[in-house]
């Protein structure tokens, strides 16, 4: 009997012993798994601080970026002199405090995430910030003695319209039209441009208005002419008025200049098509004419482009008033069948003409 409780003491001991082994066990698990816990949300912290500080110095740079093109673009324009009229697209970040953000005397500050960026000009700005953030078309106008800068709902591609025509000639320019604002915009269309005589020089073509629809693009069309006695620049501008709004006009900057009907030097053919075989030897010419009453002196002759290999032509002959002359050519065509492009230019007494040259290789 007595051993017989010695062994279930015994037992009973080792039992406790094992149940003690195991709870500990299970404190430690969930110690271990604690601390690995807490580990994993401290990482999470400092990944999410990490990120977070990252978005906002990319937001800072954004609004740098933006604050240090408008201040220069400002300055570039004010260089120019009153009546300069500049267009650009900005982006203001989306964290940016508009109410802490102005544009007052020669600062420019945006507020980006809690920061003042802060840039300036080299003239008086009047202006102010659009009020939300996102892209914008800032219009920059030039007077005596500031600067004037708004937001546009529109931009527009070229810039800057710049054309040489000959007299009693003309042309059809295009300027892309570009909404990227969730409405639509709408322009009344009118002209500041001088005349020549009794002759218009630009006229618009498709109606007196024009309407983009959001985040899409509409052509503006007009036509650019030259009378027989138009001569020299003429600069203007076409005006696009806002329908409803409180945009500004929209000036587009337009510079046409007519030339002389006749060039003084000129080259025939102006596009100087030559056929040949392969690895052929042949000659053939151009025409090059002195359409004024003076003797045209120290001439030459330049092939460029792929034919420069195989169009050879020497050209240092006078030129007699009101005449023309034959400049022969010397082709020696290349193995390979195929269509080879360049430029022929002459010059003579200070003047210049060119003509292309399409070399066929069959």
């Amino acid at each position: 009997m007595f051993l017989k409780g010695l062994y279930s003491f015994k037992k009973s001991g080792a039992v406790a012993s094992k149940n003690d082994s195991c709870a500990q066990s299970t404190v430690e698990t969930l110690l271990v798994l604690a601390i690995g816990i807490f580990i994993l949300v401290s990482l999470v912290a400092i990944v999410y601080n990490q990120i977070d500080n990252g978005v906002v110095l990319q937001q800072q740079k954004i609004g740098a970026n933006t604050i240090r093109t408008l201040a220069k673009e400002i300055d570039d324009a004010y260089y120019l002199g009153p009546g300069t009229v500049r267009n650009i697209s900005l982006t203001l970040p989306s964290s940016t405090d508009l109410n802490r953000s102005f544009i007052s005397g020669r600062a420019i500050v945006l507020n980006v995430a809690g920061s003042d960026l802060l840039a300036g000009t080299s003239v008086r700005v009047v202006g102010a910030w659009p009020n939300t953030n996102g892209s914008h078309v800032f219009s920059i106008t030039v007077f005596s003695d500031f600067v004037a800068v708004s937001t546009q709902s529109l931009s527009f591609s070229p810039a800057f319209v710049s054309k040489t025509i000959s007299q009693s000639s003309s042309f059809v320019a295009v300027v892309v039209l570009s909404n990227s604002t969730s409405s639509t915009a709408s322009y009344n269309i009118a002209l500041d441009f001088p005349s020549s005589g009794s002759e218009t020089l630009v006229s618009i073509i498709g109606g007196s208005s024009i309407s983009v629809l959001s985040n899409n693009n509409s052509n503006l069309t007009f036509s650019l002419s030259c009378a027989a006695n138009s001569f020299g620049y003429y600069d203007g501008n076409v005006v696009l008025s806002p329908i409803s709004g409180k945009d500004a006009n929209l000036l587009i900057p337009i510079r046409l200049v007519c030339s002389e009907a006749q060039p003084k030097l000129s080259l025939f053919p102006a596009v100087k098509p030559i056929s040949v075989s392969a690895s052929a030897r042949t000659a053939d010419s151009v025409l090059a004419c002195n359409n004024t009453a003076s003797v045209f002196s120290h001439s030459s002759i330049l092939v460029s482009g792929e034919v420069a290999k195989y169009v050879y032509a020497s050209f240092s002959s006078d030129i007699n008033a009101n005449s023309c002359i034959t400049i022969p050519l010397t082709i020696s065509s290349p193995s390979q069948a195929g269509l080879y492009n360049g430029i022929i230019k002459i010059y003579s007494s200070g003047y210049s003409a060119s003509s292309d040259v399409n070399l066929s290789v069959s």
